[in-house]
């Protein structure tokens, strides 16, 4: 009654009032992407409305454009309707209170009001269907026994009429059977008779009269007390409530999660997990070089970007190498690392380039035969060997990267793995007493244990971990490996690192573990 009335199933404030289906968010999420691409002009008109579902109304249409028919129209809006009203008792008491929730105030309290309304109108429209009905009955039981009464009046005056008072004569015209005797009747009990329905006529005429003027009054137990009105401000929902409740959700949530990643997360991190784990310091942490391939930065990161954070933590693990010197010689550097995306080659050729700029010789050797992304870069020019070659030919391989202070060993310079021969790796470094600083760029863990024996020939190893990526095993066992071969381990370089613990002032500089 009430949605027919206000007309609510055309109402786009009361439909905007129930929670949309999930196709209808689909469609609508559709339609302001849609929107949003052809207003940077990213897609055309027709490829607009291509996702928008060639404008079709998502709240008049269904899921896939069709138009919805009268049934749906109907059991939408009622489903609304039921949503969004509530009556509840007050207390102990008969009073009812009508409550609706719509986006729209005055509209929620019409419906309201409408519904107080029709609620009422249905009692009067009750009781006066009840009372109709019963004087309908009234009058055709009235009817019934008006014709009753003039029908035993008509007998009992025909009967006078022939002024035949003979007792016992019979008279053919008379009905014996609604008289209920055997014989004819006498003209007393004709008189009878008639005066009987007389008297229930008059009876039941009284009893009609009576309900015919108390039905012009239908007395209805029910009244609105007041009215509804609309709400000053909106009340659902409670911002400060739904406020703190998100916030409060949001750290539970928010502290579970961490928990659960801190919990699950097995790789390496921070400066305290290195130490804690592996009994090494973490020499620095490389930020992550936005621009470049794989974030690592560029093989000479240190020339082009001289003050940037990536530049300074690099200096700072020279001039850790540097402290080395004056405990013990730290002339030969090995970089390796547990998997080969660790951007370890990276940290090789910067740090030579780095004593390169400090003025000391510095030879960068391409050790890694199965990857050899120096040598690919660095030396393209650079032709492959077939054999292990002598003094001269090594002399002749290396390639010159910056004038008088860095040199390459191209990985394809001395032919097929000769590079990782223990015995050509200890003569290469013996031979090359001309330079200051060796560094020597070995493959990854996951090309074999046995392509780390060289690092044992070095005076110390770099071990390089890419940040939240690097498996916390793998670089447990790295450390075991060289370790077991009484290798030193200067420490691990973190590369795209996502956070900073400064300078790294806790650590104890020169200070390695064997």
């Amino acid at each position: 009654m009430v949605i027919d009335r206000l007309g609510l199933r055309e109402n786009t404030a009361f439909i905007e009032s129930g929670a949309p289906s999930w196709a209808e968010r689909f469609w609508r999420l559709r339609g302001i992407v849609s929107d949003s691409l052809a207003e940077y002009g990213l897609v055309g008109d027709e490829t607009r409305r291509m996702l928008a579902g060639d404008g079709a109304d998502t709240q008049a249409t269904a899921p896939r454009g069709r138009p919805l028919t009268e049934f749906q129209l109907n059991r939408r809006a009622m489903a609304i309707f039921q949503s969004g009203l509530a009556v509840r008792r007050l207390g102990v008491s008969y009073a009812i209170e009508i409550t609706f929730q719509s986006v729209d105030s005055d509209l929620a309290a019409s419906i309201a009001n409408a519904l107080a309304d029709a609620y009422v109108r249905e009692q009067v429209e009750i009781k006066a269907a009840a009372a109709n009905e019963g004087r309908a009955s009234m009058e055709r039981r009235l009817d019934q026994l008006r014709n009753q009464m003039n029908r035993a009046v008509a007998i009992a005056q025909a009967f006078r009429s022939r002024h035949d008072y003979r007792i016992g004569v019979p008279d053919a015209s008379v009905d014996t059977a609604q008289f209920g005797t055997a014989g004819p009747p006498t003209l007393e009990e004709l008189e009878v008779t008639a005066e009987t329905y007389r008297k229930m006529y008059e009876s039941f005429l009284g009893a009609y009269t009576d309900q015919i003027s108390q039905q012009s009054l239908p007395a209805v137990g029910v009244r609105v007390i007041t009215p509804a009105t609309p709400a000053l401000e909106p009340n659902s929902p409670k911002p400060k409530l739904v406020l703190s409740f998100s916030l409060l959700a949001g750290l539970l949530v928010g502290g579970g999660l961490a928990f659960l990643r801190h919990s699950l997360d097995k790789t390496v991190r921070f400066p305290r997990q290195i130490r804690e784990e592996f009994g090494l310091d973490c020499i620095g942490e490389l930020p992550r070089v936005f621009g470049t391939r794989g974030g690592y930065g560029r093989f000479d990161e240190v020339i082009r970007q001289p003050d940037s954070r990536f530049t300074q933590t690099i200096f700072n693990v020279k001039g850790m190498l540097a402290l080395a010197r004056v405990r013990r010689p730290a002339r030969r550097i090995a970089v390796v690392s547990a998997l080969p995306s660790d951007g370890k080659s990276t940290c090789a050729s910067n740090l030579a380039y780095a004593h390169a700029v400090s003025g000391l010789k510095t030879l960068l050797i391409d050790a890694d035969i199965y990857h050899a992304a120096l040598s690919r870069r660095l030396a393209r020019k650079v032709k492959a060997g077939s054999e292990a070659p002598g003094p001269e030919a090594l002399r002749g391989a290396i390639t010159t990267l910056r004038d008088e202070c860095l040199w390459l060993l191209p990985s394809h310079a001395l032919g097929p793995e000769h590079l990782l021969d223990a015995g050509v790796m200890d003569a290469l470094l013996k031979e090359m007493t001309m330079f200051d600083v060796v560094i020597v760029d070995l493959p990854p863990l996951t090309a074999g244990v046995d392509r780390l024996a060289a690092s044992a020939l070095c005076d110390g190893v770099i071990v390089v971990a890419e940040w939240g990526r690097t498996p916390v095993d793998m670089v447990a066992s790295l450390i075991q490996i060289l370790h077991a071969s009484d290798t030193t381990s200067f420490g691990v370089l973190l590369t795209k690192a996502r956070t900073h613990h400064g300078s790294h002032g806790q650590k104890r500089w020169g200070t390695f573990a064997q």
